[in-house]
């Protein structure tokens, strides 16, 4: 607990989040119990992690055995919420790395191999891990970009922003109404200065375009397509 003392203010910050690990299972008491172990790692990058929380917490029991290994990267992974969203895939393809001695600490030190598990969490099929549900790309906003937008940036990403207005927004009426600046630090945390700035000019464009469709009358969606 008294490493726990420092991180008390960004800790509550996150509450509600962290609260999702400790009161939906019957064996909540003793996953708490294993990632209570982790926290003060976490804690202080909290703040960048943060909207990876709820779409961790489906996947977390699976996640827990490999959990030493990833944890001193996980910031490593900031950008990639993707790599959150589809872990029990992930896993269930390259769970199998984690048995080989040597090999996790490689890859995970390896320059580009988060952004290579967010291309594969996106794309690999994942009917032999979540059956009937496999179709069900995503369960949060603007995880892919629309079809639309897919045309200008000619791949499918995932957008942290957008998860972070989310994770920021929660209770609030819409992602819109999150706060700013918990957003904006969240960004910068996890991307650092440089390419926070690229990502929200991205993300501001795609807004644009989404902006500009929904505008449109369907006569005119069916011209331009």
């Amino acid at each position: 607990m008294e490493e726990l003392a420092p991180h008390v203010g960004v800790l509550f910050r996150h509450i509600d989040a962290l609260l999702l690990y400790a009161s939906r299972d019957d064996d909540a008491a003793q996953l708490l119990e294993e990632l209570v172990l982790y926290l003060p790692y976490f804690a202080p990058k909290l703040d960048a992690l943060g909207p990876h929380l709820m779409l961790l917490r489906p996947h977390i029991n699976r996640l827990l055995p490999v959990l030493p290994n990833v944890a001193p990267y996980a910031d490593r992974f900031a950008p990639y919420v993707a790599v959150s969203a589809n872990a029990d895939v992930l896993l269930f393809y390259f769970g199998w790395v984690f048995r080989v001695p040597i090999l996790p600490k490689l890859l995970l030190n390896t320059p580009g191999f988060p952004r290579l598990c967010s291309f594969c969490a996106r794309r690999l099929p994942r009917w032999p891990v979540r059956g009937r549900t496999a179709r069900y790309v995503c369960e949060w906003e603007e995880c892919d970009v629309s079809a639309e937008a897919e045309k200008y940036e000619k791949v499918r990403e995932t957008s942290f922003i957008a998860n972070a207005k989310r994770y920021y927004a929660a209770g609030r009426l819409s992602i819109d109404d999150a706060d700013a600046e918990n957003v904006q630090s969240a960004v910068r945390e996890a991307m650092g200065r440089k390419r926070a700035a690229r990502e929200w000019s991205r993300y501001r464009r795609q807004e644009a375009r989404e902006r500009e469709r929904a505008s449109r009358s369907p006569m005119e969606l069916i011209d331009s397509e």
